[in-house]
């Protein structure tokens, strides 16, 4: 014969310190997924930027390559046609003391982060 053996434990619900440790289990082992997540948030928007400023760069250099004025000179904090957080400075100059080849150099940078440049090089024959 088998005899059950009544349970004298209130089985009803969860006590206080029941739900507090359950909580504090779950935060933290929560907390370094969303650390995880916010990182790779702000690496993501940060290559986005850039790539915003790799493609501004290329324009701003294909239109100094097709320009037929090279003079020599350096022009400061000019704006981007596309979006004006971006600005970009442009230097062109005598490629090694010639007087037929011009060196091109443009920083391109946004106004926010003007500390975070991007710079691109290049030597055409002037026309």
């Amino acid at each position: 014969m088998v005899i059950l053996m009544k349970s004298t434990v209130n089985s009803k619900g969860l006590t206080l310190i029941e739900v507090v440790v359950a909580s504090l289990l779950l935060v933290s082992a929560l907390a370094p997924i969303f650390t995880l997540m916010h990182s790779c948030l702000n690496s993501f928007h940060s290559a986005g930027d850039r790539s915003q400023l790799v493609a501004a760069g290329k324009a701003v250099m294909e239109e100094s390559l097709t320009s037929s004025n090279l003079s020599i000179g350096e022009q400061n904090g000019l704006s981007y046609f596309e979006n004006p957080k971006i600005k970009y400075d442009m230097l062109i100059s005598n490629y090694q003391d010639s007087y037929v080849m011009r060196s091109i150099e443009i920083k391109i940078y946004e106004i926010d982060y003007p500390e975070k440049p991007i710079f691109f090089n290049t030597v055409r024959v002037r026309r």
